[in-house]
């Protein structure tokens, strides 16, 4: 899973106009992913899908929420799409055919579908202008983009 994380991050943040908070709800949408993928690298083992990894990760939101000075709500949905991060990530954790990464067309509909729906939830949420609004279309595709590389040419 990796543009879901960020889809479900857009879903949560059409609930509020505040500056700043779609950057602090995608950063932790796939906080446990950042962290465990970057720290594995330097020999570190924490799950950070579990226990104090789990409890790192929101004490890291809570610096970014007195960093960014967002409100309670915009934190709350924060933590929210940090929580909705385990169970998007079930399908990928097994070690056989089952994972989804075995089956790139399967998580590239899957992904793809989770932020064209998210997406359009914001845009229909937020009103944003019409430069504003093809700035976000133009980063979705964007994403798209990675998550096409992800599945078709890295071969996860």
């Amino acid at each position: 899973m990796f543009i879901g994380h960020y889809a479900i991050a857009i879903g949560n943040a059409s609930f509020t106009k505040e500056k700043g908070a779609l950057t602090l709800i995608a950063l932790s949408s796939a906080l446990p992913d950042i962290l465990m993928l970057s720290l594995n690298r330097v020999g570190v083992s924490l799950n950070f899908h579990a226990d104090l990894g789990l409890l790192a990760c929101v004490l890291i939101v809570m610096l970014c929420r007195a960093l960014l000075r967002v409100s309670r709500k915009v934190f709350l949905l924060a933590i929210l799409a940090m929580v909705l991060h385990l169970p998007l990530d079930l399908p990928y954790i097994s070690h056989d055919s089952s994972n989804w990464y075995a089956h790139p067309a399967w998580d590239f509909t899957l992904e793809v579908s989770l932020l064209v729906l998210c997406g359009g939830f914001y845009l229909h949420r937020q009103r944003l202008s019409k430069p504003a609004s093809m700035a976000f279309v133009t980063m979705c595709a964007g994403i798209v983009g990675l998550q096409a590389v992800w599945n078709f040419v890295v071969g996860f």
